[in-house]
């Protein structure tokens, strides 16, 4: 799926998201990031910027290494890890 829509995290409800979609601005793409034909497919080799913001370590992981093997040029932020001790 492609969406315009400002930075909006996906726990918004879902009239949120339809109401910010209608004053879209910056393209969204939605989809199974851990896949590499979902990357291709988004056009990932020609993006500017990849945000991961999976809370998993595991998942961002398969997704991050997914994504330097198919666009190593494009940079990347990811979701950082914390303990609470």
């Amino acid at each position: 799926m492609l969406y315009k829509l400002p930075i909006s995290p996906s726990w918004f409800s879902s009239s949120t998201r339809k109401r910010l979609r209608r004053r879209a601005t910056i393209p969204i793409e939605v989809g199974d990031a851990t896949q590499a034909e979902i990357l291709e497919h988004f056009g990932l080799s020609r993006a500017l910027g990849l945000v991961v913001t999976i809370p998993d370590p595991r998942t961002s992981q398969i997704i991050i290494r997914q994504a330097k093997r198919l666009a190593p040029h494009v940079p990347i932020v990811a979701r950082a890890r914390y303990h609470q001790h």
